[in-house]
């Protein structure tokens, strides 16, 4: 894969102590979405109820209910990559939206693949996780 001018870091940058979680990545793989309002709860009955199953059992980060959307993945660690799963208002700080699109492996600690394991969520779906994002990930 070339490597991404907007990812590169200036020569001879000194990373030790550097917070990775406060760099901005940019998705090329989500779509243009329409600015909505979408809350945890309208986007766990309309997609994580469908489409999440392994996170509704026994997958961390555990979504079983829109509480748990909520309490589970915003402000949170992702456990290897060096971002919060969801940072309210920041599509370009949220690893969820980068699995989500299979770009996990853009962010430091991250890996590929899509999220859900069956495959990339349509427009509308992946729409609604970016919309729920920039709307604050609220309740």
């Amino acid at each position: 894969m070339p490597a991404r001018p907007d990812l590169l870091l200036p020569a001879n940058t000194d990373l030790q102590g550097a917070d990775l979680a406060s760099f901005s990545y940019t998705s090329t793989k989500l779509p243009s979405c329409p600015t909505e309002t979408i809350t945890a709860t309208t986007l766990y009955n309309s997609v994580v109820s469908a489409s999440c199953s392994c996170h509704k059992s026994n997958a961390s980060p555990r979504m079983a209910s829109a509480l748990d959307l909520r309490n589970n993945l915003v402000d949170k660690n992702a456990r290897l990559a060096q971002m919060k799963l969801v940072t309210p208002g920041d599509i370009t700080r949220s690893y969820v939206l980068f699995r989500l699109t299979s770009e996990g492996d853009q962010i430091p600690g991250g890996s590929s693949g899509y999220m859900p394991l069956s495959g990339r969520l349509g427009n509308t779906p992946l729409c609604q996780f970016v919309n729920w994002v920039r709307s604050g990930a609220t309740q």
